[in-house]
């Protein structure tokens, strides 16, 4: 398979910023964020072009790290989590 971005991120030969990791999934801010200035990107740790090429129990895997993403980003503010040398970052709760 071709090496991607992510898997040098999987790596740490890549710069990121995590929000979230386990042993096979990983969430990390998106760098280019059209939705939201902290936009999360939560990825299988297997390399894979589509979702649906993960077998059932990494895709299962993968819908809980959502999970609990989605639940680290629903409190009302989030501070020391994400930190850039300038700044401090506070998660919103996201409003549909």
């Amino acid at each position: 398979m071709t090496e991607c971005l992510f898997c040098k991120i999987f790596r740490g030969e890549v710069e990121s910023r995590k929000v979230y990791e386990d042993d096979t999934n990983i969430a990390i801010l998106d760098i280019n964020p059209r939705m939201h200035e902290c936009q999360v990107l939560v990825i299988p740790k297997t390399h894979v072009e589509q979702f649906y090429e993960l077998n059932d129990e990494e895709l299962a895997s993968l819908f809980k790290a959502v999970k609990e993403v989605a639940l680290i980003i629903k409190k009302p503010t989030i501070r020391n989590s994400f930190h850039s040398s300038a700044e401090e970052w506070v998660l919103p709760t996201p409003t549909l």
